[in-house]
């Protein structure tokens, strides 16, 4: 019977600088479960863990902008269905996420007008154009139906498309 363990550990060497290591520890064992051999292996994971802990810093420091920012931000899928929107987002359209997920630019319910009144359809939308065409479309002027105050608000809208290496 083999009993194998995988630990990561933090020591401060002498001149004390921390290091972390990996340590695979395998404990082969009799019928009785008397151990029999012990097999360890020793990795230095100190530039992972380095690594791995400015990631963590940078996706908090990120994501606290995304949550606190006052510009809306949309995040939209290759099909241009709604797949996020931050907290700015959601109160300039009056919308939960809940209410925005899945959502797309040809949705009727956005009641998009142009600035001189007319329709905004949804092959018109700036995302839709940015989606199609792979580039950005900037500074758009939209007004967009908000449901709770039952009245347009009119923003600006830049798309930028943003794809995986594997979806171009």
């Amino acid at each position: 019977k083999i009993n194998s363990y995988n630990i990561h550990k933090r020591y401060i060497k002498k001149d004390g600088e921390v290091i972390w290591v990996n340590l695979v520890v395998s404990i082969m064992r009799d019928e009785e479960n008397n151990p029999l051999k012990y097999i360890g292996i020793v990795r230095d994971i100190t530039q992972e863990k380095f690594n791995e802990n400015a990631l963590i810093e940078s996706e908090e420091k990120f994501r606290n902008l995304y949550e606190t920012m006052e510009q809306g931000v949309v995040y939209q899928n290759k099909n241009g269905e709604i797949i996020s929107a931050n907290p700015a987002a959601l109160r300039i359209l009056g919308l939960t996420q809940d209410q925005i997920k899945g959502r797309t630019s040809l949705d009727p319910r956005w009641k998009a007008i142009k600035t001189d009144g007319k329709e905004y359809l949804g092959e018109e939308h700036p995302a839709t154009l940015a989606l199609k065409s792979g580039k950005a479309i900037v500074n758009k002027t939209m007004g967009v139906f908000h449901p709770l105050e039952k009245e347009y608000r009119w923003i600006i809208i830049t798309a930028i498309p943003q794809f995986h290496k594997q979806e171009k």
